[in-house]
């Protein structure tokens, strides 16, 4: 199975240069919320990239959303009683406050 980002970036040369992990750097960045689906590999990609976030001082939230399946964890958000868009809307509210 070709992954998604393989079907909209064909060209594997640009998949560092793209990704958000590649521009993290040493410098602190603003609050950050992180979320994942069962997908097999987000759950450690994702924990590799608040690792790399949380060394540089920066505030992560990571929420682990291995109940959802990729479809699912866009087709739910905003529903009401969803984990994860409760989730998104107390680190709004904090980050935002």
């Amino acid at each position: 199975m070709t992954p998604a980002y393989a079907r909209a970036f064909p060209d594997p040369a640009q998949w560092r240069a793209l990704s958000p992990a590649t521009h993290v750097g040493s410098r602190k960045h603003p609050p950050t919320f992180i979320a994942y689906s069962r997908t097999a590999g987000r759950a450690s990609a994702s924990r590799a990239f608040a690792e790399r976030l949380q060394a540089t001082g920066t505030e992560v939230t990571l929420f682990d959303g291995s109940a959802y399946s990729h479809m699912s964890i866009n087709r739910n958000f905003g529903d009401e009683g969803d984990a994860l868009t409760g989730a998104v809307m107390i680190f709004l509210k904090a980050a935002l406050g």
